[in-house]
C-alpha cells in the first residue's frame, strides 16, 4: 500500500456507516448449530433482530470457550454470509458516490486511519485502475479465530480469500500468474476432493470452474498478431497436461489442446464452445447433502478419516464409505454408505441422513434405522431458520413425502412452490412447533414435537395471549403455554380474553365448558364468587 493514499471523504463515510448491515438475517444459509443451548439460543436471539456482522464477532470474542468447534464454525460462517451479502450494496454505493463526488471532497488519509477503518469493518479496499473495490477480507476472520478454526475451514477462507481479490483483476494474468494460477486450481481440486460434504462446497466448486475458464482463456491468450494462441499460454498448458496428468484440469487442458489443435490454434467457435462447457467437461459431482463443518482427523485405525459430531459419536470414512462409531470404537452404523450427514437438536438428539447407490434413509443418533434407503430425494423441512435448526423430509418416486418416523405426511405435488413443505407459525423452548400445511392454507395448523410426532392435529384457530396461546382443535378450545407445553385441554366450549394488569396490557384466557363452569388457562376451576376481570364483554367462540 502506498504511504499516502488519495481517499474520498464520501467513502469514509462509507465505511464508518457500513457497520450495520441491513440485510435481514433470514436470508442467510440454514446452519446447523448443535445442542448448546444456552449459548445458542442467546446468538438465535441476537441473529434474528439484523446483526451486525461486528456483533457476531464481539459475541463470538466473549463465548468462545463455551461453544463447540462446529458451532463456532457455523457462527464464522454466519459472519462470512452478512459481509458477503454487504460487499455488494457497499460497491452499489460506492460507485454511486463516485459518480456525482465534488473534486473539493478529496483528501489524504495516511495509511493507518485508513486500514484502521477497513479492518475494523472486515473488508479491504482495492484499488485498480482508478476504481476502488470493497471486498471481504477473509485473512482478517482466519487470523482472529486461527486456534478454534479445523483445517478445513482454514483452507475454504484462503480459498474464499484469494478469489474475492482474484475475481476483481482476472483480465491481468500474465505467463508467470497463469502458471501459479494452474497450481492454484489444483489446491482447490484436492479440497474439493478432500472435503466433499463441506457445507459450501457448491460454492469452492463454482469458484473452480471460475478459474478453470480463466485458465483457458482470458484477454492475454489470444492477443498475438496471427490471433494464435499465445506460445507462453500453450506452453503452460503443456507443463500443467504432463505434471498432473490424471487431475481434473489436466484431462481438461488435454481436451483443450486437442481442440486448439484441430482449430489450428485459434479462437474458432469451437474453441468458444469448449470454454463455455467446461463445467461439463470437469465433472464436479453436485452435493445433493451437506454436512456441519467438522475437523477429519486420521485415525491409528483402518479408517482414513475420523470426524466427532459430538454426542460421543464420529463419522468414519474407509475405502470411499461412510458410518458411525461411539467412544468406544463400536460400529453402531454401517460404514457402506456413499455419504452421510448429522444434524443435532436442542438435547443433543441427533438425526443422521444417509445416501446408498442413489437412495436416501435415516437413522437416529443411537444407530437405530429410523427409514430405509429406499427414497429418491429430500426436502429440507425448515423448522425455523430463526432457531437454527432443521430436519429432512425423505419423498418416494410418486412424490410422497415421509418424515423420519416414516409417516406420509402429504404429497409434493400439495406442497409450496418453495423448497419447505411446512411453514412454521410459532417455535417453542421446549422444541415444540406449530405450522401450517403450506403458506397459502391459513386453516390448517399442526404441533409437533422435535421429532415430527404430532401433538395436536387439525388446530383451527390460534390466538396469541402473553402467556402463551389459545387454540381452537377440532371444535374445542384450550392453552398452550409459551414453553409449548398443553396448559389446558381443548375441551371448553369458549374463551374470553382478560386483562392480569392495572395498565391493561397483560393478557391471559379464561374457559367455560358445556356447564357454564369456568377454567383459567391453566385448567383450573375457578369459583363463582371469583369475579372475572374482562376487559370486555365480548366471548369469543362457540
Amino acid at each position: 500500500m502506498l504511504k499516502k493514499i488519495l481517499y474520498l471523504i464520501s467513502i469514509c463515510i462509507l465505511l464508518s456507516s457500513c457497520s450495520k448491515d441491513t440485510s435481514p438475517a433470514s436470508t442467510m444459509r440454514i446452519p446447523t448449530y448443535g445442542n448448546n443451548s444456552k449459548v445458542i439460543q442467546e446468538y438465535i436471539q441476537m441473529k434474528n433482530q439484523n446483526t451486525t456482522a461486528k456483533d457476531i464477532m464481539k459475541f463470538l470474542d466473549k463465548n468462545t470457550d463455551q461453544l463447540s468447534q462446529n458451532e463456532a464454525a457455523d457462527i464464522i460462517l454466519d459472519v462470512l454470509d452478512i459481509l458477503s451479502q454487504s460487499e455488494t450494496n457497499y460497491n452499489k454505493k460506492l460507485k454511486e458516490q463516485l459518480f456525482t463526488i465534488n473534486k473539493q471532497q478529496i483528501v489524504e488519509l495516511d495509511d493507518k486511519a485508513l486500514d484502521k477503518e477497513i479492518a475494523d469493518n472486515g473488508y479491504y479496499i482495492i484499488a485498480r485502475e482508478g476504481l476502488l473495490n470493497v471486498v471481504v477480507n477473509c485473512d482478517f476472520l482466519k487470523s482472529r479465530y486461527t486456534q478454534i478454526l479445523s483445517e478445513e475451514l482454514k483452507e475454504y477462507l484462503d480459498i474464499k480469500g484469494r478469489y474475492v481479490i482474484d475475481k476483481i483483476i482476472f483480465s491481468s494474468y500474465d505467463k508467470d500468474t497463469i502458471d501459479e494460477l494452474a497450481e492454484h486450481i489444483i489446491v482447490i481440486e484436492k479440497y474439493i476432493d478432500n472435503y466433499p460434504l463441506f457445507i459450501k462446497i457448491d460454492e469452492v466448486k463454482s469458484i473452480y470452474e471460475e478459474y478453470v475458464k480463466v485458465y483457458l482463456d482470458n484477454y492475454k491468450t489470444f492477443n498475438t498478431a496471427d490471433g494464435k494462441i499465445s506460445a507462453k499460454y500453450l506452453e503452460s498448458y503443456e507443463n500443467i497436461v504432463k505434471k498432473y496428468k490424471d487431475s481434473r484440469l489436466g484431462k481438461v487442458v488435454t481436451d483443450y489442446l486437442n481442440a486448439l489443435k484441430v482449430s489450428e490454434y485459434k479462437k474458432t467457435e469451437s474453441v468458444n464452445n469448449f470454454i463455455s462447457n467446461v463445467g461439463s467437461k470437469i465433472k464436479l459431482e453436485e452435493a445433493k447433502v451437506a454436512t456441519p463443518v467438522l475437523k477429519a482427523v486420521v485415525t491409528k485405525k483402518n479408517y482414513e478419516e475420523k470426524r466427532d459430531v459430538g454426542s460421543g459419536l464420529w463419522a468414519v470414512k474407509l475405502n470411499e464409505k461412510w458410518g458411525y462409531i461411539d467412544e468406544k470404537d463400536k460400529e453402531i452404523i454401517p460404514v457402506k454408505y456413499d455419504y452421510t450427514c448429522v444434524h443435532s437438536f436442542s438435547g443433543g438428539q441427533k438425526e443422521i441422513i444417509v445416501k446408498q447407490d442413489g437412495r436416501y434413509g435415516a437413522f437416529d443418533g443411537t444407530g437405530k434405522q429410523l427409514l430405509p434407503c429406499i427414497y429418491s430425494g429430500l426436502k429440507i423441512w425448515n423448522y425455523s431458520i430463526a432457531k437454527g435448526f432443521y430436519s429432512y423430509l425423505f419423498v418416494n418416486e410418486k412424490g410422497d413425502i415421509f418424515s423420519t418416523k416414516g409417516e406420509k405426511i402429504g404429497n409434493s405435488s400439495e406442497s409450496s412452490s418453495k423448497d419447505n413443505f411446512m411453514d412454521v407459525v410459532v417455535t417453542f423452548k421446549n422444541g415444540n412447533v406449530i405450522i401450517k400445511k403450506s403458506p397459502e392454507d391459513n386453516k390448517k395448523y399442526f404441533m409437533q414435537d422435535w421429532k415430527g410426532n404430532f401433538l395436536l392435529n387439525n388446530i383451527q384457530e390460534i390466538i396469541r395471549i402473553d402467556v402463551g396461546f389459545v387454540a381452537k382443535v377440532n371444535g374445542k378450545y384450550g392453552a398452550i403455554n409459551v414453553d409449548g407445553d398443553i396448559s389446558s385441554p381443548f375441551i371448553y366450549e369458549s374463551y374470553e380474553i382478560i386483562c392480569i394488569s392495572p395498565t391493561g396490557v397483560h393478557f391471559d384466557v379464561e374457559f367455560t365448558d358445556s356447564e357454564g363452569k369456568r377454567f383459567d388457562g391453566n385448567g383450573k376451576l375457578i369459583s363463582d364468587k371469583e369475579p372475572s376481570t374482562n376487559v370486555s364483554n365480548d366471548v369469543y367462540g362457540k
